[in-house]
């Protein structure tokens, strides 16, 4: 699992990735709005049905280690306090 640390208290976290493309300690980095590749979506653990070639990623934002309601993120403004850097 990714975790990348927002600041703020924000964490996202990614899970179910083929390989990863950083390491612990990495800084991502954040061009016009758009983040470097942080790893490939894969289908590990439970998120692979055995008959299908499925690939996904398992994507969750956290505020003191709290799960957020993704929808704040992806289908309106962030929260004022989130930076995406």
């Amino acid at each position: 699992m990714i975790i990348i640390n927002h600041g703020n208290g924000y964490t996202s976290r990614y899970a179910h990735l083929n390989l990863a493309g950083v390491a612990a300690g990495d800084r991502v980095i954040v061009r016009n709005g758009i983040a470097g590749v942080i790893g490939w979506s894969g289908n590990s653990g439970n998120a692979r049905d055995p008959d299908e070639d499925e690939y996904h990623v398992h994507w969750e934002m956290r505020k003191n280690n709290v799960a957020l309601n993704p929808e704040v993120f992806l289908n309106s403004p962030c929260p004022r306090d989130f930076d995406p850097r």
